[in-house]
């Protein structure tokens, strides 16, 4: 394994020019989901009845607006992909095999184990103690989840609301159709 990663190719492949360009492009990506991170952080406006926003607003704004466009393009890709993988794979499926299958060969390592030694394998394997999330992970994924909650009700009610008519007018039915039919 030396010999290999010590040969001319390898290096050359590694201090190459594309080496380089894929340093520098990793770089840019990384430095776009960081600014991408730090974009969270609660706006100064303020709804028409001067409500405050969640910081979702300012992070999904600055997402969508491709401000960062690899952040951008690269959470659109994966938002498409999941689609295609959840409309095309049957991942419950999947999911729910490997659940099943999984308890099936602990039950069943159990039971030989105890039969054939007197003590099960998985029992073996235990820990001393469960795991768990500490509370302050806990309370701050939980105030995570009811900004991102608030934030899809807010944008529901200042759209039916019409505080911007043309995004009201854009998500309407009627914004759907033209004179001639059905888009």
């Amino acid at each position: 394994m030396d010999s290999v990663s010590n040969s001319q190719t390898v290096q050359s492949i590694q201090q190459g020019p594309m080496a380089d360009k894929a340093r520098v492009e990793s770089d840019k990506t990384r430095s776009e989901f960081s600014n991408l991170a730090n974009a969270r952080q609660t706006p100064s406006t303020q709804t028409s009845t001067g409500q405050d926003l969640t910081h979702y607003h300012s992070l999904f704004y600055n997402l969508l607006s491709w401000e960062n466009p690899r952040a951008t393009a690269i959470s659109y890709a994966s938002i498409v992909l999941a689609i295609f993988a959840f409309r095309y794979l049957p991942i419950a499926r999947y999911a729910l095999r490997l659940t099943w299958m999984v308890l099936g060969i602990t039950a069943a390592a159990e039971i030989a184990g105890k039969l054939a030694l007197g003590q099960g394998f998985a029992s073996k394997m235990r820990p001393s103690k469960y795991y768990t999330i500490p509370r302050e992970t806990l309370d701050s994924m939980m105030g995570d989840l009811e900004q991102l909650v608030n934030f899809f009700v807010i944008e529901f009610q200042r759209i039916v609301f019409a505080e911007n008519v043309y995004a009201t007018v854009a998500v309407s039915p009627a914004g759907m159709y033209q004179q001639d039919g059905p888009n």
